[in-house]
């Protein structure tokens, strides 16, 4: 690879960045809070590990959404194409998406679930809605609420990998009907989000050859994991480098399952592992870097507090309403006001 070309690239990158990129550690945790730029240190590692001869098949990155897979996709093939263009038409050998989507082409290529679809959450609802009367769901006249609860309750049984059989002695009518689900599911060759991971894992524990490939791992949003998205990444771990990237300041999902204690278990389960933090903050202003520094500040855990690097000091405000509608209609309102002022520059 053309190394005046890399080092032009990574010298646009801040000091920490920097650091986080070319790290020799086989497991690191990058801190990198808002703003920090932690989609451009992603993409430059890859590019890092693919100028030091690492084969483009050999490295696996899961990200959060499809749509920050792509800008990732897209990051890297802008970076490989400035420096070795030929190397280009070797890219798409790596896996770059969402855990699920791995796991279910695991499944499908290794596993025997060709033949297999996917139900989405909103289709997983609706083939609920039209079977779970033969679940026992609909005793008490609440079938609806009934089939919500009971959706959540499997995502925590495969999330949070409950042993069955403490399900079965503990809660004897769930698991009968948790039985009667997965049994649907089989015969209709139908997997869920949830339950993709929990399979994988099953098979993994007989069989690791079809991970043996990865050589580097790379996630990101990594304080957004639960317990068995963790548990994968620990299997991958065992026989590759492990670079993981998150703020467990900006955890949202707790509600879905996940547990921002899996960012510093990651210190604790991986011994030999190196920290890294990238504290600037280059997307807001200066109140508003301030304000999130005051509010991080109050949580449990500490972490080193966000640098401004713009120099505009911008606006906070407070609003309070009484109606979620309102509160809708006002930050609609004041979008649609913000792109109408950017037109007419």
């Amino acid at each position: 690879m053309n190394t005046t070309k890399l080092e032009k690239e990574l010298k646009i990158l801040s000091p920490d960045q920097r650091k986080a990129v070319e790290s020799t550690n086989n497991y690191l945790r990058i801190v990198a809070g808002a703003g920090a730029g932690k989609t451009t240190t992603m993409a430059m590692r890859i590019v890092y590990l693919l100028s030091k001869g690492v084969q483009p098949k050999e490295i696996a990155s899961f990200t959060f959404t499809e749509r920050a897979a792509q800008n990732m996709k897209n990051r890297i093939y802008e970076k490989i194409n400035k420096i070795e263009p030929e190397l280009c038409k070797h890219l798409g050998d790596m896996y770059i998406g969402t855990i699920h989507a791995f796991c279910f082409e695991m499944l499908q290529d290794h596993f025997g679930f060709g033949n297999h679809d996917v139900l989405d959450e909103n289709e997983e609802m609706a083939s609920m809605l039209r079977h779970g009367w033969g679940f026992g769901l609909g005793k008490n006249g609440r079938y609806t609420q009934n089939c919500e609860t009971f959706l959540r309750s499997i995502s925590v049984v495969y999330d949070e990998l409950i042993l069955l059989d403490d399900l079965k002695q503990k809660e004897p009518v769930f698991f009968r009907q948790f039985q009667k689900y997965e049994n649907h599911l089989d015969e209709h060759k139908l997997l869920t989000f949830s339950r993709l991971i929990c399979l994988i894992l099953s098979k993994l524990k007989s069989d690791y050859e079809p991970l043996s490939y990865i050589k580097h791992l790379i996630v990101d949003e990594y304080q957004d994991i639960n317990k068995a998205q963790e548990e994968l990444i620990k299997i991958i771990g065992k026989k590759a480098s492990v670079y993981v990237v998150g703020d467990p300041r900006q955890c949202i999902y707790q509600w879905r399952g996940s547990n921002d204690e899996s960012f510093d278990n990651f210190l604790q389960y991986f011994k030999k592992s190196q920290m890294v933090t990238i504290p600037e903050n280059r997307r807001s202003a200066t109140e508003i870097v301030k304000n999130a520094n005051y509010f991080a500040n109050t949580l449990k855990e500490k972490y080193e507090p966000l640098t401004a690097t713009r120099q505009d000091s911008g606006n906070v405000i407070k609003l309070q309403f009484e109606d979620p509608d309102n509160e809708a209609e006002l930050i609609i309102n004041e979008i649609k006001r913000l792109v109408e002022i950017e037109k007419k520059c």
